[in-house]
């Protein structure tokens, strides 16, 4: 479990999500149903860190966004993030 990441508990939806290695931090890439019915796509990019003395892992949001709506029918089926 990752802690400080409250805010992103807010925000995920219950689609697809797709996490990659993003110059050594955490990507994630992931769908919601936004208030217009359209989906929008929302990416997060998260530094982790390991606290010395103390077994948890946490992550600082750095940037979180919608970075494109589509109409609600558009189905997310996988991204290029971990095929390049």
């Amino acid at each position: 479990m990752v802690k400080g990441l409250d805010m992103l508990n807010k925000n995920l939806g219950c689609g697809m999500i797709e996490i990659a290695n993003y110059g050594g931090k955490l990507l994630i890439l992931w769908d919601k149903v936004g208030l217009s019915q359209d989906k929008d796509i929302w990416c997060a990019v998260i530094a982790l860190e390991k606290r010395d003395g103390v077994d948890e892992v946490w992550g600082k949001i750095e940037w979180a966004s919608i970075v494109l709506t589509v109409p609600s029918s558009y189905v997310f089926l996988y991204s290029l993030l971990n095929r390049i």
